[in-house]
């Protein structure tokens, strides 16, 4: 239940990032702390760190809510 309710959380911030470039990056005007914050996330899920992942893209998106 609880993998459930991070993978959900994983897809709501997902679509938060949902202005990401074909590239994988985030659009344009992310800050440089942001978008850390954004590829510490993607590296997470690489490597199926679902909690990890969940926060780092969360981070992401409190520095950086219109990305």
């Amino acid at each position: 239940m609880r993998r459930l309710l991070w993978t959900a959380a994983l897809v709501v911030c997902l679509g938060a990032v949902a202005g990401a470039d074909p590239a994988g990056e985030p659009g344009g005007g992310v800050g440089e702390e942001a978008l850390r914050f954004y590829r510490q996330g993607v590296e997470h899920f690489r490597r199926q760190q679902w909690d990890q992942a969940v926060r780092a893209y969360l981070q992401a998106v409190r520095l950086d809510p219109g990305s």
